[in-house]
């Protein structure tokens, strides 16, 4: 017995020779028997931190990293800019509904429209939406295959095509708005998105649905035959004419995937084989899919091909090429511009190198 309570007397004095009295005040700091959660590695929010060049702690996020919260751009966000700021507040922006309840016909005024908007618009809808309504839009996504109906978005001419909810008071929706509202909400088995889409990204792929509707309901209505253009020689190679279609081939990024010089690859073109301009390929034969994946046709590199490519990306794929090109927005004129400059190559050309 004598032995316990020696031990016993031992381990007590121990205990608090190591622990101390708890709750007594102290000017030593308290012995941390596992210091890991009280002493993390890590920095607090808006703290300096001596490591980054600008001495702060808080880091944008990296490129092409996912968001979760609330899908607002942190540069808008935190400008100096007023008006930039006011736009992450506006209502119809952020929803895309007037008066909380119509979905906005067309888009908002603070919202440049442009080429860039729509290759922003193709690159969101390819990572949220394609999976489940399709890379047209047309509800032939993955996930279709596995019990899911997911909403026809494009394709008058297939099932469950979008139609918008009827509005009390004769209102209407209009589509755009409604999509932005609904990518932001979700609907029925679809889960909003609104925390981990902008603002500025929903509107983005609006204007990329747009585009695919358009062409699809376009390709199955009877056109007029294209039209040669009437033009002399001195036309085609009129040197301000092929200089503004290739300051137009830089602008409108259609180097990314169309190699014109053989010692320079386009950055894409690799991957998604898209068509060279190099060597004598004006006036040549090539065989396409007329639509994606549809029959093949032997075609003419010639005005109207051309034209009709530019136009209507779609419409002819050259076999073996990846069809991913949307369609941009380019007048006429412009299409006569980037025509006169790609037909320039294929006359300044000596190599003789064959067409891919």
């Amino acid at each position: 017995m004598k032995y316990f309570l020696a031990i016993y007397a031992l381990a007590v004095a121990a205990t608090i020779s190591i622990l101390g009295f708890r709750g007594e005040n102290s000017r030593k700091p308290p012995l941390e028997i596992f210091p890991d959660m009280d002493r993390q590695l890590k920095v607090l929010e808006q703290s300096g931190n001596g490591v980054f060049a600008d001495g702060s702690s808080d880091r944008m996020p990296p490129a092409y990293s996912v968001p979760r919260g609330n899908g607002l751009d942190l540069k808008t966000a935190f400008s100096p800019d007023s008006d930039a700021r006011d736009k992450l507040a506006d209502k119809v922006f952020n929803t895309g509904l007037e008066d909380g309840v119509v979905g906005l016909s067309g888009f908002p005024d603070q919202l440049e429209v442009n080429e860039e908007l729509m290759r922003e618009g193709k690159s969101q809808y390819t990572i949220y939406c394609s999976r489940c309504h399709g890379d047209l839009g047309n509800g032939k996504g993955v996930l279709s295959k596995f019990g899911l109906k997911p909403r026809n978005l494009t394709d008058p001419l297939e099932p469950d095509y979008l139609k918008l909810p009827d509005l009390p008071d004769g209102k209407k929706h209009g589509i755009e708005g409604y999509v932005v509202h609904v990518i932001a909400e979700g609907k029925n088995t679809m889960l909003g998105m609104k925390d981990r889409v902008g603002p500025k990204q929903r509107w983005a792929i609006a204007l990329y649905v747009n585009a695919l509707r358009k062409w699809l309901e376009s390709r199955d209505k009877p056109t007029a035959e294209p039209v040669a253009l009437e033009q002399s020689d001195s036309t085609s190679e009129d040197p301000a004419l092929i200089a503004q279609g290739k300051a137009l081939f830089q602008t409108k990024v259609c180097f990314t995937c169309h190699q014109v010089d053989p010692a320079v690859p386009a950055p894409a073109g690799g991957p998604l084989k898209a068509t060279k301009f190099i060597g004598e390929f004006w006036g040549t034969s090539r065989e396409v899919h007329v639509g994606i994946g549809g029959p093949i046709q032997k075609v003419k590199m010639d005005e109207a091909y051309f034209l009709e490519s530019v136009e209507n990306p779609m419409a002819k794929i050259v076999k073996g090429s990846v069809a991913g090109m949307a369609p941009l927005p380019t007048t006429l004129e412009e299409r006569q511009a980037l025509m006169a400059y790609v037909k320039s190559l294929s006359k300044a050309s000596t190599t003789g190198e064959e067409q891919e």
